[in-house]
C-alpha cells in the first residue's frame, strides 16, 4: 500500500456535445467510474481506441482538467496543483512535438524555464544542468542551440521528455509519444522511456492505441473503451488471458 504513488478512485466526467442542424446539446460521458493506480517504478499503460477516455483520464490525473466527481490522490493526499512543489510532482509530454515546444524558443531556453522557476538556478549551473538534462535523453550539447524546428520529431520528443525530466517529477506522464514517428524512432523513444524508469524508478503513466508497444514497456495495463476501464491487470496476464471482448478484439488486431 505505501508503494502507491497514485491513485484515482472512480473518476467521472462528461461533455457536452452540440447537436447537428440545430439539435438540441446533448451529454457524452468521457469517463464513467475510471480507477486507476501507479506503484513506485511502475509503468502502466492506458489502452483505448479515440475517444476511449484515455487521454481525458490522463490530463485529470495531472490536474489540466477537472473531474465531475471522484478522487484523484498524489501520495495518499489531494494534490494542490497551484502550488509549485506539487505541480512538479506530475509532468506531461505531449503527443504533438512541434507545438508542444515553444516555436520562437531555443532548445536551451525552452529546458532552463522550469529550472529557473521551480529551483532558481542561474547561468554556470543551469548549462551544466541543461547538458545532464540533454545527455540523459541522447542528445548531444549543440542542441542548445536550436530551434524546435531545426529537429526530427524523435528529436523533439527527447526534448520534451528532458523538460518533463527536469523538474525531478514521481510521475511521468507520456501521452501517445510515439505515435507520430516512424517506427525505427518510436522504437528508440519506447526503449528510453523503459531505461529511465529502470535508472531512475521513476512511475511511468504511457497512454497508445497500439497493444503492441505494451508488452515489452509496461508492468500493468488499463484497457479503456467508451470511457469505461474494461480490463486492468498485469500486462503479461491480460495478454494470455484477456476476459474483456474488447481487449480480445484488440490482440487479435495486434496478432493478425
Amino acid at each position: 500500500m505505501n508503494n502507491i504513488i497514485l491513485r484515482a478512485e472512480k473518476i467521472n466526467k462528461h461533455f457536452m456535445a452540440e447537436g447537428i442542424f440545430g439539435a438540441a446539446r446533448y451529454k457524452v460521458n468521457a469517463l464513467v467510474d475510471a480507477s486507476v493506480e501507479v506503484k513506485k517504478g511502475e509503468i502502466l499503460a492506458l489502452v483505448g481506441e479515440s475517444g476511449s477516455g484515455k487521454t481525458t483520464l490522463a490530463r485529470i490525473i495531472s490536474g489540466l482538467e477537472k473531474q465531475d466527481s471522484g478522487a484523484v490522490l498524489l501520495d495518499r493526499k489531494i494534490p494542490d496543483y497551484k502550488n509549485p512543489d506539487e505541480r512538479r510532482k506530475v509532468q506531461y509530454v505531449f503527443q504533438d512535438t512541434y507545438y508542444s515546444l515553444n516555436p520562437r524558443m531555443k532548445i536551451k531556453a525552452v529546458l532552463a524555464e522550469p529550472l529557473k522557476v521551480h529551483f532558481g538556478l542561474k547561468k554556470e549551473k543551469l548549462n551544466e544542468k541543461i547538458n545532464k538534462m540533454l545527455q540523459s535523453v541522447g542528445l548531444g550539447a549543440d542542441a542548445m542551440e536550436k530551434y524546435p524546428h531545426e529537429l526530427s520529431g524523435g528529436q523533439r520528443q527527447r526534448v520534451g521528455i528532458a523538460r518533463a525530466l527536469s523538474v525531478n517529477p514521481e510521475l511521468l506522464i507520456a501521452d501517445e509519444p510515439v505515435s507520430s514517428l516512424d517506427v525505427s524512432v518510436q522504437a528508440q523513444i519506447l526503449k528510453l522511456l523503459s531505461d529511465l524508469n529502470e535508472t531512475t524508478k521513476i512511475s511511468i503513466i504511457f497512454i497508445t492505441h497500439d497493444l503492441r508497444v505494451v508488452k515489452s514497456l509496461a508492468d500493468t495495463v488499463a484497457v479503456m473503451n467508451r470511457g469505461e476501464i474494461v480490463e486492468y491487470g498485469v500486462v503479461e496476464e491480460v495478454y494470455a488471458n484477456p476476459r474483456s471482448e474488447y481487449t480480445k478484439t484488440l490482440l487479435g488486431a495486434v496478432k493478425g
